[in-house]
């Protein structure tokens, strides 16, 4: 799982800037890894939605989502929330 997160997020770097629907389709992944039951997955989900920049508004139904799960996602998304501030 963590290889093709990371595959994902190199790919995701490395590419010139994404059309919609492949930066839509990347961060709605991303925030379903934020309900991930491996700590190590929701964090690194969290950074690549940070990296967004205001595209993490894409995510915020998973991050929503994240919030109303067990007490380490939303912690997580939580976290993230808090790093990204108010949109």
């Amino acid at each position: 799982m963590m290889a093709g997160l990371a595959l994902v997020l190199a790919y995701a770097l490395a590419s010139p800037v994404p059309d919609r629907e492949t930066l839509e389709r990347g961060a709605v992944a991303l925030g379903r890894l934020l309900s991930h039951p491996d700590p190590i997955v929701r964090e690194a989900a969290a950074d690549g939605l940070r990296a967004l920049g205001p595209a993490v508004e894409l995510a915020f139904p998973s991050i929503l989502e994240a919030l109303r799960n067990g007490d380490a996602s939303r912690a997580t998304a939580r976290k993230l929330i808090e790093r990204i501030g108010p949109r």
